[in-house]
């Protein structure tokens, strides 16, 4: 249906959702220098380069970078009366894995973060200040490379050329957009929902290899971007509907995952839910590279604070309530640590 408040025609059925953001013929708005962006022969080549140095030794990078900061971060709030972890805790964790595994210093996290308010996302945003931040970073990289995630950018080659600077800052800008911001909301979304459901976060804890499983039915319930906005490059054909080029189509994630035909009791939180997976990290070439990470991110976490924190839940009087539309999640998340 069309939507003339949003300028975008919906689609919110799980099938017709995962065809559209699969389709070629629909592409990342706003226009931008991402992997999202980026389309036919050179997404290929691009995600070539990205992918292995996402799940080669830049992981090992980032698992023991985010495994430490998730226990010191835990650990900081065991001996509070009470805490955000929202502010104290998802803001920060995410976004210091994702430095650690591009190999920046960790005095740049509050940096990003800042970035991040102002507008950097999985989809690029204000890069003004990221392109002089790296700079320095790039020639050294390019000079001596070392085992880092920016390294394996900076050492690539597409066609036997290398790629530009304006290109590696293009791919690093959404790695920390995505990290300082979706995997954020999404982490939070994840200690929400196990916190506003003892049974299930008992599970979890008696379980632990139930994780993955509870985060991704978590990104199934609330994912951290329930609406994702594409624009038809040509006439193309979306959920029977002949549409024309040009034309904005809203795939609405968050109502797919809660499609009751692909989902049976979709509102529920179940961490035993089998099925068909969520679309929270996209579907076809340009799912998320970073779903992987984002998921280690979210286990460790869970791990530290579950360690440090036995006696976690919510503050006397409190109730989660998710803010947004494009970007959702909860902004406040008060508990007792003890």
């Amino acid at each position: 249906m069309r939507d003339d408040l949003l300028g975008a025609w919906l689609v919110s059925r799980y099938g017709d959702v995962r065809a559209a953001l699969a389709r070629p013929a629909l592409h990342a708005v706003p226009p931008g220098r991402t992997l999202a962006h980026l389309e036919g022969a050179t997404h290929r080549a691009h995600r070539d380069l990205v992918d292995p140095g996402l799940r080669g030794r830049a992981v090992a990078a980032l698992a023991a970078g985010a495994s430490r900061t998730a226990h010191v971060l835990a650990h900081r709030l065991a001996a509070r009366r009470e805490a955000d972890l929202v502010a104290e805790f998802c803001q920060w964790l995410p976004t210091a894995a994702v430095v650690a595994a591009l190999g920046l210093p960790y005095e740049d996290t509050a940096r990003v973060q800042q970035w991040c308010r102002d507008g950097l996302t999985h989809l690029g945003g204000h890069h003004h200040e990221l392109d002089a931040r790296l700079r320095p970073h790039l020639a050294r990289r390019r000079a001596r490379p070392g085992d880092d995630l920016l390294s394996v950018l900076c050492t690539a080659e597409v066609a036997g050329r290398p790629l530009s600077d304006e290109a590696v800052t293009g791919l690093v800008g959404s790695l920390l957009g995505g990290g300082g911001e979706t995997t954020a909301l999404a982490l939070a979304s994840f200690l929400a929902n196990l916190l506003d459901h003892p049974d299930q976060l008992e599970l979890v804890r008696a379980r632990p290899g139930l994780v993955p499983a509870a985060w991704a039915e978590s990104l199934r319930r609330d994912p951290p971007a329930p609406v994702v906005l594409r624009r038809a490059v040509r006439p193309v054909v979306v959920a029977g509907t002949s549409l024309p080029a040009g034309a904005v189509v809203a795939c609405l994630v968050g109502a797919a995952g809660r499609d009751p035909a692909r989902f049976p009791d979709p509102d529920r939180y179940d961490v035993l839910r089998g099925g068909p997976g969520h679309l929270a990290f996209g579907a076809g070439r340009h799912s998320c590279l970073g779903a992987e990470l984002a998921g280690r991110v979210a286990a460790y976490g869970l791990h530290a604070l579950l360690d440090a924190l036995p006696g976690l839940r919510w503050a006397p009087g409190f109730r989660p309530a998710p803010q947004g539309l494009l970007t959702r999640g909860p902004r406040v998340l008060l508990v007792r640590p003890r």
